[in-house]
This record gives structure tokens, sequence and C-alpha cells, in this order.
């Protein structure tokens, strides 16, 4: 009987260590498992932070904040854990929060989804649970003038909060210098920013982008833009959109001008230097105030990069490639009144000449549309579903989702953590980046006076829009000279594309091997030179 008793408690002992072994194996193999599915760049879930939320229904921020906690497509790739809004969440607010409905809206997302935490400043956000977390995105859709200080503040806490990538709305800062303070505070702290220009991956765009490169001379692009605004609601319009019509609605189509067809600001200084490189439609452009604010009511202008340089000559005997096509002009339209639509122009031309009907390769002129006929029945659906909801959100309902997806995938990629580093993973194609609103931006601040210099205030008494700040204005023998010399240059093709502002006449820092750096207008006949001279610059 002992030895029997002996022999149980031996095999009892043995199992009890047997499973221990067990537990603790599995434990360990877990946290292995679970450390290198986190490193791969592919955890279960990416944490989204979303900074802004607005009016439930009727703000860009709600919508963000609607898709990424209902849409299969971001519920899949993401979790969202805090909102961050200044305004509502304010207790000096409370009673706007209660008549606007977030204070129900909020409770609704709270009570499906209790991992959200709603708090009022980006100091507030939670935690990040460990530094392995996994990859951060931040959503941010405050007013165009809050955006730079808040993504200074989400890179300054990126250590406490694990924030790794930051998606920002369009147009990314109020100006130019704003948004390359952005860009500069990104690089330093390595935080990719995404700005939110979703019609450069819209299904018109990708087919005009088709379209264009199957063509064997550069064609002619018009960049359409309409709104379904009415002069009742114009006031309203001006002034919630204060930075104006090519910074905030026009500024889409410059950004598929920069993305899709290579568009820079040089080329459009470029442009401004020869006669009839900017030309502005005084029969469709118009000027108006309301409510205090003078802007835009509809706006066309044209932009001829044939013969400037930076622009390659096209080959015919190329086949058709991915990169950014050759155009020979960009025309960009936008009217605040014209309707729900958008579209993408493409005329042939033929030789020198424009030819409407076809080109040497038989391509026809052909207009794509936004949205289109396909999408108009999910498009009334949508509205139906949510009444509040202003229209051109509900035209891009679907193109906001696929810009969100892209932006997730990206940032599983290529988070610190990552075993493939940042560089070695591709820039999704038409997501635009930092650089491309930095680009948008500077060639906004660039026609907009020079187009409100042209259009007339149609009605009241307002003034020209705010220009950007300027340098003071250079000696009269230069700021009369100089635009002669640099005009007739680039039109011999001497000058490169680094020309310089023609409204003020004033030459930006120009870097070259052979002359070290020329700022000034004293400099020009050595820089011409150098130029004449390189084999860089031909």
């Amino acid at each position: 009987a002992a030895a029997m008793i002996k022999m149980h408690l031996d095999s009892g002992v043995a199992q009890f260590i047997a499973w221990l072994v067990y537990i603790v194996a599995g434990i360990a193999a877990a946290r292995f498992i679970r450390s290198r599915v986190a490193g791969s760049g592919r955890p279960g879930k990416t944490r989204v932070v979303v900074v802004g939320c607005g009016l439930p229904g009727r703000s860009m921020g709600c919508t963000h904040l609607e898709q990424l906690l209902t849409e299969h497509e971001l519920t899949s790739r993401c979790e969202v854990v805090c909102v961050v809004e200044p305004f509502f969440m304010d207790p000096a607010h409370a009673d706007a929060a209660d008549r606007s409905g977030f204070t129900t809206f909020r409770a609704r997302v709270q009570a499906e989804h209790p991992q959200v935490a709603f708090v009022r400043g980006i100091e507030d956000i939670p935690k990040a649970p460990e530094p392995r977390s996994g990859p951060c995105l931040a959503v941010v859709s405050l007013r165009t003038i809050d955006a730079p200080r808040a993504v200074a503040d989400l890179i300054d806490g990126r250590a406490r909060t694990g924030i790794s990538h930051i998606l920002l709305e369009k147009p990314a800062a109020p100006d130019a210098v704003s948004c390359r303070q952005i860009r500069e505070k990104a690089q330093e702290a390595k935080v990719p920013v995404y700005v939110g220009y979703n019609k450069n991956l819209a299904p018109y765009a990708r087919m005009a982008m088709e379209h264009v490169r199957s063509m064997h001379l550069p064609p002619e692009i018009e960049l359409i833009h309409h709104n379904d605004f009415t002069d009742a609601t114009l006031a309203e319009c001006f002034t919630r959109c204060a930075e104006g019509a090519l910074k905030n609605m026009a500024c889409h189509e410059l950004a598929l001008a920069v993305c899709c067809f290579g568009l820079t600001h040089n080329l459009v200084l470029a442009a401004g230097c020869v006669e009839g490189g900017l030309t502005e439609d005084p029969s469709f452009t118009r000027r108006e105030r309301h409510a205090g604010h003078t802007d835009f009511r509809s706006l066309r202008l044209s932009i001829c990069l044939e013969g400037l340089p930076g622009q390659r000559a096209p080959d015919p005997s190329a086949r058709p490639s991915r990169a950014r096509p050759p155009v020979r002009s960009i025309t960009i339209t936008a009217d605040r009144c014209g309707g729900d639509w958008s579209g993408i122009r493409v005329a042939p031309s033929h030789g020198s000449s424009r030819s409407l009907v076809t080109d040497a390769a038989g391509a026809k002129e052909a207009l794509f549309k936004m949205p289109l006929d396909s999408e108009r029945p999910g498009i009334a659906e949508c509205l139906r579903e949510r009444p509040e909801m202003r229209m051109y959100f509900a035209t891009q309902y679907g193109d906001y989702i696929v810009l969100k997806a892209l932006a997730l995938d990206h940032a599983a990629a290529t988070w610190p953590e990552a075993p493939t580093g940042a560089n070695e993973v591709p820039w999704p194609e038409g997501l635009a980046s930092i650089d491309d609103a930095v680009e948008v931006l500077t060639i906004a601040e660039y026609l907009e006076p020079w187009l409100c210099k042209r259009v007339p205030v149609a009605n009241g008494s307002g003034g020209p829009l705010q220009a950007p700040s300027a340098p003071p204005r250079p000696h009269p023998r230069v700021r009369w000279g100089l635009p002669r010399l640099a005009a007739r240059e680039v039109r011999r093709g001497a000058l490169p594309s680094t020309a310089f502002n023609p409204t003020t006449a004033v030459l930006p820092t120009l870097a070259h091997p052979q002359l070290g750096r020329a700022s000034s207008a004293r400099n020009l006949a050595a820089y011409m030179t150098c130029c004449k001279s390189s084999t860089a610059h031909g």
C-alpha cells in the first residue's frame, strides 16, 4: 500500500510538472508570436486617434470617425481608441454640445464602442499600452488654421501616445510657410504625414490618367470642380472656407495637377514669365463679397507648359508607363454654384496646334466625370441614411474610405518596429504627401494675387484677397529690367525651371555647382553664364 501511494504521488507530481511546463511554454510562445506579428508591421489592429470631430453628420472629422467605426474595409485594419474634440468637450460649450447633437452622438459612440475615449486636448490622449503596441495613426481634421499647432503637439507627445503616422486633412495648413514648418517638423521626427486629397484616388482620376498615358502627344487637360451651393448659402461657404477658393476648393484640382501631371511651382513661375503662359477666362471668373468675405464664386485659369524648362519632350515610340505623363496645358475650373460633379477633360493635340477630334494615335477628346453613373444609387442611399450630410461628402464617401485604407496599410508597413524600413516600402500611388501639399499651397499663393489683380469684385465694396507677405520690392531698374531679360531667356530655353516670381522680380535662392548660391539680381548674368556653359543645365 505504501508503495502504491508513493507511485501515485510521484505520477501526480510528474503530471503537475508537465502541465506547468506546458503552461510556461504556451505563454512564452504567445509572447513570441505577438512580438513577431507586431514587428512585421502587420499587427491585428492599427490604433487610430481622431483629432477634431466637429458637428455630427456635417463635418469632415465626424465623417472620418463614422467610417473608421463602421466600414469593414477600415474596421478590419484599425481600432479607434480616442477622439479629441477641443470645442464641444470644453465645459464652457456644454450647451452648444447639447444643441448640436454632439452629446447624443458621443453617448451613442461610447455605448457601441466602449474603447473610444473622448477628450478635450491632445495632451489628454491616453498613454499607449506598451512601447511595441503597433503603429498609431492620428487623423487630424481641425480648422485649417489650427492644424500646424496640432501636428507639432502630436509629434512632441509621440513618445507617450505612440503616434507614428499622421493623416492631415487638406489643405494641411493656412499658408505655404506653415506647411513647410509641418514638413520640417515631421522629417526631423521621421513621422510620415499623409494629406487628404482624396480626388487623386477617385475612379474618374484613374481613368483619366490611363487615357492620357495612352496618347502619343501631350494633351490639354482641364480639371473641373463644381459644388452645389446657392446664392443663399454662399455667405456661409465664404465664412467657413476663409482660406479662399484656390486653397480650399480648387486645391483638389491643384493636387491632381501636382500628383498626377507633374505640375510644380517652378513651372507656374516660368509660365508667368512668358506671354500667354498664364491666362484667365474673364467671362467665367467672378469674384463676389458675402458676409464680409471676398472670394471667387467661379474661376477658370490656364497654365501653358509647352516649351517650358522642366517639361520633358514626349517620345512617340515609347510605351505608356506609370510615370507622370507630360501635358501641354492645364486649366483649372471651379464653380461653387455649378452642381454636384467634378471632371477631367482631356483634349488631344497634334503637333503645335490643338485638334478637338483626334491626335496622331486616334485618341479622342474625353470627359471623365465624378460621380460615375454607377455610383449615383449609392450616393442617394447614403443621403437617405444621413440626411444632414453635405452633398460633396456623399459624392466622395467611397474615396475617403480608400484614402484611409491606403494610409493604414502604409502605416502598418513603415512603423519604426517594422523589419522593412520606410525607405524600402513604396509610397502608395495617388496618396498625397506633405511635400505635395507644400507644392499646392505655393502654387495657390502665387496664382491667387495674380488672379485678383485681373478680376474685379462683382458686387459690394470688397477689395482683393489678402495676398501672402512678399519680400521688399527691388530697385525700379531691377524691377523693370529683370522681367524682360528673364522672359527673353525663358523663351530661348536658357533659363532653368528655377525661375523667379514676376510679381516681385526677386530671384529665389538658386543653387549651382559652379556658381554656389545666387539670390539676387546682381549676379543674374553670372548665373546665366554658368547655365549656358554647364552640362547640367545645357
